[in-house]
């Protein structure tokens, strides 16, 4: 009897997993990573987590991503940069704020990767084309369940 509950419990449970759904928008764009023209400052008085640094596929670039300190300040008041260094070109600049989480990475030699988690049950993804400055794709999902 013990089995057949728990392979019921295992069961409706991983149905529940596929019965959340994602709503894609921009309803979260007031968290969206921007541009910045110069790099982003960040008060000394502010704690900040270890430095992270990503080398893109063929090492023609790095970003290099600076975060407040998720333990010391509260997520809405969050803030941190990526900055995009290149072989033949100025370093880029990107600012991010409101946000739980930061991860990056490189698709390719050209196209950075961002994925902020700004809460439990949203996020922003966007790209980042390093080799012409602009965003290729930003885009905040919100979770829930049908």
């Amino acid at each position: 009897m013990k089995t057949v509950v728990l392979a019921v419990f295992v069961l409706s449970a991983a149905v529940s997993v596929y019965a959340a759904s994602v709503d894609y928008g921009n309803q979260f764009s007031d968290f969206y990573p921007e541009i910045s023209t110069a790099a982003v400052a960040i008060p000394p008085e502010i704690p900040v987590e270890k430095d992270v640094t990503v080398w893109s596929e063929f090492r023609n670039r790095r970003a290099t991503l600076v975060l407040s300190d998720a333990t010391k300040i509260p997520y809405d008041k969050a803030i941190g940069s990526i900055t995009i260094e290149s072989r033949n070109k100025p370093n880029q600049y990107i600012r991010l704020r409101g946000f739980r989480t930061v991860e990056i990475k490189w698709i390719n030699d050209r196209l950075l990767y961002i994925d902020c988690d700004i809460g439990h049950i949203a996020s922003v993804d966007a790209i980042f084309d390093a080799q012409t400055g602009k965003w290729i794709y930003r885009q905040s999902m919100s979770y829930g369940n049908d």
